[in-house]
């Protein structure tokens, strides 16, 4: 591999403080390409009496070489890629279990989501600004947070027992009971060290043939002592399934 810096004079540029891996690298290609090509260029011009201004095309060359040497300083340098990015996903959802079915049929419906719900980022806030919601660029759900949410929901009510088909899409007959549910906060919330994870749904439940409806909010706050983002994906699930159990109280409830 060849040491570019080293043959342009530019043996300490990697060890520049305060200066990120990227701007080292893009430093190093603007130094060479101005020591191999530049500078060569601008000697033959005056070779031939004829100004730097009179070369205009020459400085999107430059720009063109620098993007060039970029690449091969980064292997000089010894540089790293990209931010790898990481996915998480929900443990598996289970309730305690029903002596006997109360329902034939429970319809959960597609959770509705809007705005930033729709994208599969991990979103925060800050405690002091909870008003500003933020998301991470290489944290991602493996899906939007209202599909993870929705299977989340069938996966509790499938354990509980309370139904004989719990379903996810109409069966052709009418439901016993319906559940609409749309997203009010899915995020986490940090403080120093400290994150407190937050799932607050709002659920509908309707059944035709009673001519009952009924809506409620429905939130869950998990407090963790660590930021690592492995142990917020665990306290997630726990948030759903303890909305999951209150859920199933209030289904046992219903005229």
């Amino acid at each position: 591999m060849l040491n570019l810096e080293k043959s342009a004079g530019l043996q300490n540029v990697a060890q520049v403080p305060g200066v990120s891996g990227y701007m080292k690298k893009m430093l190093v290609a603007n130094k060479v390409a101005t020591h191999f090509f530049i500078t060569p260029l601008k000697s033959k011009a005056r070779t031939f009496s004829l100004r730097w201004t009179d070369f205009p095309r020459l400085k999107v060359f430059r720009l063109a070489v620098v993007l060039l040497i970029a690449n091969l300083a980064a292997c000089s340098l010894g540089g790293g890629g990209a931010p790898q990015v990481h996915y998480y996903r929900l443990p598996a959802i289970t309730v305690e279990k029903q002596p006997q079915p109360r329902y034939r049929e429970i319809l959960i419906r597609p959770v509705k989501a809007s705005g930033l719900y729709h994208e599969r980022a991990i979103l925060y806030s800050l405690k002091e600004k909870p008003l500003e919601l933020k998301r991470y660029h290489y944290r991602l759900w493996v899906q939007t947070p209202a599909e993870l949410i929705h299977q989340a929901l069938y996966q509790g009510l499938s354990a509980s027992g309370l139904a004989q088909q719990p379903g996810r899409e109409p069966a052709g007959q009418l439901p016993d009971i319906t559940i609409d549910t749309g997203i009010i906060s899915f995020e986490r919330i940090i403080e120093g060290s400290q994150v407190t994870v937050r799932v607050a749904l709002e659920v509908s439940l309707s059944r035709e043939a009673k001519d009952f409806q009924w809506t409620g909010q429905y939130q869950s706050m998990q407090q963790l002592q660590t930021t690592e983002m492995h142990s917020s994906a665990e306290a997630f699930g726990r948030a759903l399934q303890e909305i999951t159990s209150m859920l199933v109280d209030d289904l046992l409830k219903t005229p």
